[in-house]
């Protein structure tokens, strides 16, 4: 979604973009019209009261607003703008990580009132239109593929009934980790092993049994073990799915999580 959202608004994929969570956001601009292009799926987005497609480009004139309001799906949305957005750089980087208080607005999400400054800003089409932009609706959908790899760690059956589920997503997540509801998995020979490197999709289960998901603000290491990985095709529904819904898990081999 992030790269989509810079892509239609003309930006190299990965230049600084608006990421929106289920609070919402209220633009307006100052100093002249701006093209904007913001990706989504199943926000409620609105342009002076007038309701716009999840995933739409458009120009915002001074004195116009537009609001972002979660809707019945989705966590995460992107907001791109013509121009370079263009908060003060640390080390190098216009992001914001929020957890640690570095970069962006003064290391924290964006509040009331904020301005961010916007370089060789630029207009885009003045009317609103949706993006044709369909890899945005297969970011939905609870089924999950994993893979390996340290099933041996688990108790005879366990892998079975991590598969078998249910799991239940906790409110607790956040950006660091998805933390799982459910059965408690059992560990073969205790749950302390050498810590090793935490690959973005990585399932620990610590003591207590119930998995967590490492995503995108992951620590390095972590010394819990991996019952499976979540495949990197799957993370972007992964990051899409509210707390309290419920996902299941489907078991790949490596070369098909490698061709997928």
């Amino acid at each position: 979604m992030y790269a989509t959202a810079n892509r239609a608004a003309g930006n190299m994929f990965d230049a600084a973009a608006v990421e929106i969570s289920n609070g919402g956001v209220t633009v307006a601009v100052e100093g002249g019209p701006l093209g904007l292009a913001l990706a989504s799926t199943g926000f409620r987005i609105a342009l002076d009261g007038a309701p716009l497609p999840p995933a739409v480009a458009l120009t915002l004139e001074p004195g116009r607003s537009l609001v972002v309001r979660a809707g019945d799906t989705g966590s995460w949305g992107y907001l791109a703008v013509q121009g370079r957005l263009d908060p003060t750089p640390v080390l190098g980087s216009p992001a914001t990580h929020t957890r640690s208080g570095v970069g962006g607005l003064n290391g924290r999400g964006s509040a009331a009132s904020d301005r961010i400054p916007v370089m060789l800003s630029r207009p885009g089409e003045h009317a609103p239109h949706r993006l044709i932009a369909p890899w945005l609706n297969s970011r939905s959908g609870h089924d999950l593929r994993g893979a390996g790899p340290q099933n041996d760690y688990f108790a005879p059956g366990q892998i079975a009934a991590f598969l078998a589920g249910p799991w239940t997503v906790s409110p607790r997540c956040d950006r660091m980790a998805c933390f799982l509801d459910g059965a408690p998995l059992l560990h073969a020979e205790g749950h302390d092993i050498v810590s090793g490197g935490v690959a973005m999709g990585a399932i620990h289960v610590p003591g207590i049994g119930l998995p967590i998901i490492q995503i995108a603000d992951r620590q390095s290491t972590g010394g819990y073990p991996k019952i499976a990985t979540v495949i990197g095709p799957d993370l972007g529904r992964l990051a899409q799915v509210r707390d309290i819904a419920r996902i299941a898990f489907r078991a790949v081999s490596i070369a098909d999580a490698v061709a997928a």
